[in-house]
């Protein structure tokens, strides 16, 4: 059983650390003691139901903490505010941020570049045209 809780714990303490928490904080907001959420942690105590609820109300990614697999939801601040604010941009201001992110990551590729992939991804994929992109 510690072997199955051992990793769950890890991962939780992960998620309290991505949340820039210290125990006593993830404690006092999920209103456990300290000590139960050190036995979580340490996967000396297995979580039921009620808790993986209570620590996803404090955004903890209880979908990380039980398969090791990342959700959208899981995205850490930085990334959330970004994508925020890229969401109030133009569709002009919108190429730019791409263009520089993608200079920035080193994989630069053109924003026309990327809307010919897709309308090649589209005519390929699309089930009102065959095999060769015709109608």
């Amino acid at each position: 059983m510690s072997e199955l809780l051992g990793p769950i714990g890890e991962r939780l303490r992960e998620e309290r650390v991505r949340l820039g928490l210290k125990q006593e904080e993830l404690a006092d907001r999920t209103g456990i003691s300290k000590n139960s959420l050190g036995a979580y942690e340490r996967g000396a105590t297995a979580m039921n139901v009620v808790m993986l609820l209570v620590f996803q109300d404090v955004k903890i990614d209880i979908g990380y903490v039980l398969t090791g697999r990342r959700t959208d939801r899981s995205l850490d601040n930085i990334t959330a505010q970004l994508i925020e604010m890229i969401g109030k941009l133009s569709v002009r201001e919108r190429h730019a941020v791409f263009n520089l992110v993608s200079t920035l990551a080193g994989e630069a590729i053109g924003i026309d570049e990327l809307q010919a992939m897709s309308d090649l991804r589209a005519t390929l994929h699309s089930p009102t045209r065959d095999f060769k992109g015709k109608p």
